[in-house]
């Protein structure tokens, strides 16, 4: 037990550590934060996610944790996230390597709540649901860029939106979720093709 308190110490130093290169040198601040794992999407199997349609909102159980996805209508291109803890020991959510994939496999960062857009990334720190306990967050798109020295996380330009259509027929999230026993990457495909909730 003591092992794996020490191990989940040194991935929040390492992560806190990270935000702050970020604020401080936006280059190392970039370089920690490219989209290193996304540009190897096949490693990584889609996680089987259930769609309701009475409900709305596509649900996973994981023997560490289940969670539901929804979408957030009044904000564009927005995800619910509501994640249960249910193993014992902490979870860590780190936001700055959550992924959202658009329906051309464009990757982009995300903002949470309590994040907004134009805020330097250093602010968007990982989020610690501990054992038992629940995450509710909203996830929407981001892009980085550099204004007065620091990486922001700006809103998506209508370039790269131009060809989502009106309402995008898929999306994928790729959440990185930290245990004591090492991370895992789960991709989430959501199809929206046949009646979707933006329907």
């Amino acid at each position: 037990m003591k092992n794996k308190l020490v191990g989940l110490t040194l991935f929040c130093m390492i992560i806190a550590l990270a935000a702050l290169a970020a604020g401080c040198n936006p280059t190392m601040g970039r370089n920690y934060y490219a989209n290193y794992y996304t540009e190897q999407m096949d490693r990584y199997p889609n996680t089987l996610m259930t769609y309701d349609t009475g409900l709305r909102m596509w649900t996973f159980d994981d023997p560490d944790f289940s969670l539901k996805v929804s979408l957030e209508e009044g904000k564009d291109y927005a995800f619910n996230i509501q994640l249960t803890n249910k193993s014992d020991g902490a979870l860590v959510i780190d936001w700055n390597r959550f992924m959202y994939v658009d329906v051309n496999g464009n990757t982009h960062h995300v903002i949470h709540d309590g994040v907004n857009y134009w805020d330097p990334v250093a602010k968007q720190t990982p989020t610690v649901v501990p054992a038992g306990g629940s995450l509710d967050d909203l996830v929407q798109p981001a892009r980085l860029t550099e204004r007065d020295g620091a990486i922001r996380l700006a809103p998506l330009t209508a370039d790269d939106t131009a060809t989502w259509g009106a309402w995008p027929q898929a999306a994928t999230l790729m959440m990185p979720v930290h245990s004591v026993d090492g991370e895992e990457v789960f991709k989430m495909q959501l199809d929206m093709s046949s009646g979707g909730p933006w329907y």
